[in-house]
């Protein structure tokens, strides 16, 4: 390869790092895992109110995951229901486990959409700790709104 094309691949390389097209120094390859969720405990509602003929309904929601995220999780999920029979979700969970085997706690973000059969959306992974202080994930999720049991994706990988 000649000195000019050796220098535009370094170019390039950089410009990708510099965007964050390549993975950081030390980083895992990106990975891809898959796994299910299902409910622990009967919802705990702990608010509930009306606006602009929606209701809007806060609770407290408790799942087994298992797959490539094992453990359990604590929702705050805040559903917005609307008169067609359609609702939107917003989630706070905070997550107690292992992701491909690194143990550890996670705080994520879900948002989704659903009706009276099904639910489905997109997960965030925000801050972690222990083993999965360096965690960078997000994913779908999907599932069954008669019984909160699912199935999600997961994308991520590790700084280190």
């Amino acid at each position: 390869m000649s000195t000019l094309g050796k220098g535009a691949l370094a170019l390039a390389a950089a410009a990708f790092a510099i965007i964050g097209l390549a993975p950081a120094a030390g980083a895992t390859a990106p990975a891809t895992g898959t796994g299910g969720f299902a409910p622990a405990a009967p919802p705990v509602t702990i608010s509930s109110r009306s606006a602009g003929g929606n209701s809007i309904v806060t609770q407290i929601q408790k799942f087994t995951d298992t797959g490539v995220l094992t453990g359990t999780e604590t929702d705050t999920v805040t559903f917005t229901f609307h008169r067609d029979g359609t609702f939107n979700l917003r989630a706070e969970v905070a997550f107690t486990g292992t992701v491909a085997g690194r143990p550890g706690t996670l705080s994520q973000r879900f948002q989704g959409t659903g009706d009276t059969v099904s639910f489905q959306g997109h997960l965030e992974t925000l801050t972690g700790t222990g083993a999965l202080a360096d965690l960078h994930g997000q994913g779908t999720f999907q599932g069954s709104a008669t019984t909160g049991v699912g199935t999600y994706v997961f994308h991520y990988h590790f700084d280190s």
